[in-house]
Order: structure tokens, then sequence, then C-alpha cells
């Protein structure tokens, strides 16, 4: 699909799944999870477009 991997730099519950899971979500990494934490509406337009094209593709239909 195009998208960079990398470790976040944030902290969530994913670590205590019991099973191989992805974190995925719109914005910028380094501003989540801070006092002053905001997303661009642009990144959450192109956020709703990964989430269709991902579910496309874990569906089959691409």
């Amino acid at each position: 699909m195009g998208k960079q991997l990398y470790g976040s730099p944030t902290t969530s519950d994913q670590a205590l799944i019991p099973a191989t899971s992805v974190k995925v979500g719109p914005g910028d990494s380094a501003r989540s999870h801070s006092a002053d934490e905001f997303i661009y509406l642009d990144e959450i337009r192109q956020g709703i477009d990964t989430y269709i094209r991902l579910l496309s593709v874990v569906n089959g239909v691409i």
C-alpha cells in the first residue's frame, strides 16, 4: 500500500494483545498522546482512504 513502517514512539495496549497485530492511524505519531495533540482534517481524510484500501486488500477486493 506504499506506507512507511516504523515503531510508534507512543505506547498502547497493543503490547498486551496475545496475537499478531498492526497499529495504524492517521496523523503524525509525534503529535499523538501529548498535551497539544491535534490532527489536520486532510490527515483524517487520508486516514479514511487508508482504512478503506486496507479493508479492500484484506477482503481480496484489490
